[in-house]
């Protein structure tokens, strides 16, 4: 038990640096990408980049990681992305920079799947949902931390003092990473993650082991939640705030309340599933964000009732994240749990892709109006949320 504590500390606390090495510059990069000349579609586009590269990497890094057994190299090459996307920017800053720079962050974020698993490797497996319940605050603090941070030094400074913040927390995390441990197959007394055939079918039967219905469900909700969350909160609700009259400093204010807020929605989501059900927690808080995401943000008009609108949205946010995470591991196979992981991170990295660049091309569509997109985006969320209650009359989700 000991040494599980110990494993479960080390984790928690390299999570800061982890989230430091790519999230200072979050609440600026819009502001930036257009003071640099970017339109709509192309902010759109640089804040999607995150979600692509997840796309493609995040269920290869699960079934690999499940494959090998292992979880902490492929942390370590994540931070070595989020290294390489801080980089780019200094050496030559532009749009097209700022591109590249979030494609390798969200080779970063892809590690997130392994490191997810890893610490909920320290706790027993029936309590995989209450692991993700105390992970999802941590690190929802530690990105509240790195953007405030962030927001206060491009006030402060440029915008590419944020981007130095950020190569500290990547070179930080290295220097650091022989201190985080594993527990490897062997010592946790089971076989390798996956047979040792090494052709396409074994990975397919890894896959198929874990999509099912259920899974897919829950991706769905992921999905519509990241869309939401990326096309409002961490891309085109900065610009909104930009033209009523925030400084740098306050884009950074704005993604710490958001962050503030969702520790108390990641606090309390186990708890309240518990009492009111998975899928009735997961509909109100998808209705929540249509509401506070969506319908009221583009009509606000000041700055202290996008704060409110924003601080709610971070709730509902990250207490339907802290809730999905633990779902899609609970009753999965421990040998496929990196993949089942894996898959839901990559799907829902779809809606980080589309939510900014669908939000970037409906905005230059109306002529630079950001109403229509937030709207869309509202209804979509609101489907999903009635599709969560219809599945449940058929079949439970239970936490």
């Amino acid at each position: 038990m000991k040494r599980e504590n110990l494993t479960r500390g080390i984790i928690i606390a390299m999570t800061f640096f982890f989230w430091l090495s790519a999230y200072p510059y979050v609440p600026i990069i819009s502001a930036y990408a257009r003071d640099l000349g970017a339109d709509a579609t192309m902010i759109g586009l640089i804040g999607g980049a995150y979600g692509l590269s997840m796309m493609l990497l995040r269920l290869p890094v699960g079934i690999l990681s499940d494959r090998l057994g292992r979880r902490k190299i492929f942390i370590v090459l994540g931070v070595v992305g989020a290294l390489i996307a801080a980089g780019v920017v200094l050496i030559h800053p532009s749009p097209m920079a700022l591109f590249i720079c979030r494609i390798f962050c969200g080779v970063q974020a892809s590690a997130w799947v392994p490191y997810t698993v890893l610490y909920a490797h320290s706790y027993p497996p029936e309590q995989s949902a209450k692991a993700m319940s105390v992970l999802t605050p941590v690190f929802t603090l530690a990105q509240l931390i790195s953007m405030l941070a962030g927001g206060i030094l491009a006030d402060r400074f440029t915008y590419l003092a944020p981007f130095w913040l950020a190569l500290a927390g990547s070179v930080l995390f290295l220097v650091l990473s022989p201190a985080m441990k594993e527990r490897l197959p062997e010592e946790a007394g089971r076989p390798e993650a996956l047979p040792k055939k090494t052709g396409g079918e074994s990975v397919l039967a890894g896959v198929r082991a874990v999509v099912t219905p259920r899974l897919l469900l829950l991706c769905m909700a992921g999905t519509l939640a990241y869309y939401l969350k990326y096309a409002t909160a961490f891309t085109f609700t900065p610009l909104i705030a930009k033209d009523l009259g925030a400084s740098d400093a306050a884009l950074g204010y704005l993604n710490t309340i958001y962050c503030a807020c969702g520790i108390a929605g990641g606090a309390v989501a186990y708890r309240v599933a518990r009492r009111c059900g998975a899928a009735k927690t997961m509909a109100g808080a998808m209705v929540g964000l249509a509401i506070f995401s969506c319908f009221v943000v583009p009509f606000l008009p000041n700055l202290p009732l996008v704060y409110v609108s924003i601080g709610l949205a971070g709730f509902f946010t990250i207490l339907l994240d802290g809730l999905l995470a633990g779902l899609v591991i609970k009753g999965v196979d421990e040998r496929h749990r990196t993949t089942a992981m894996g898959f839901y991170q990559a799907v829902y990295g779809f809606g980080i892709l589309l939510g900014p660049v669908v939000s970037g091309w409906v905005t230059d569509l109306a002529s630079g109006s950001m109403v229509p997109a937030y709207i869309l985006a509202g209804i979509l969320t609101l489907l999903v949320a009635a599709v969560v209650l219809l599945w449940n009359r058929k079949q439970k989700l239970t936490i």
